[in-house]
């Protein structure tokens, strides 16, 4: 199947680039259609980098992005002069640690369990 991005989607070994366009794409369709602020889907995708040990993995894939620096950041910034590197070594320090954090706090409002007819909030 084909992704966000034009990424094919496949059950194979894939790279760091690609498994941070998968997992943007997979809390863009979670959070979408609830249309949960940007800051929301910011947090979901962060707690996907720390529970699959990939977050360093993936600010090293922005980091070296000359794009994404040359739009989104200016050139006096921590992230164009020092590209990052201090945060990611403190967070690839998280990647030894297994986590299981919750990834849909945004959308617990919405889902309805079995034995009530509210939300729980």
């Amino acid at each position: 199947s084909t992704g966000s991005f034009g990424l094919r989607i496949q059950r194979q070994s894939i790279n760091t680039k690609q498994s941070l366009l998968s997992c943007i794409h997979k809390v863009r369709e979670s959070h979408e259609p609830f249309k949960r602020s940007s800051d929301a889907k910011f947090k979901a995708l962060i707690i996907h980098g720390i529970n699959d040990g990939m977050l360093g993995q993936w600010f090293r894939v922005l980091a070296h992005c000359d794009t994404l620096q040359q739009t989104a950041y200016e050139p006096w910034s921590y992230m164009t002069k020092h590209g990052f590197s201090d945060a990611i070594k403190i967070v690839d320090r998280l990647s030894n640690i297994k986590f299981d954090l919750p990834t849909d706090v945004a959308l617990r409002v919405f889902h309805v369990p079995e034995d009530t007819e509210t939300p729980i909030y």
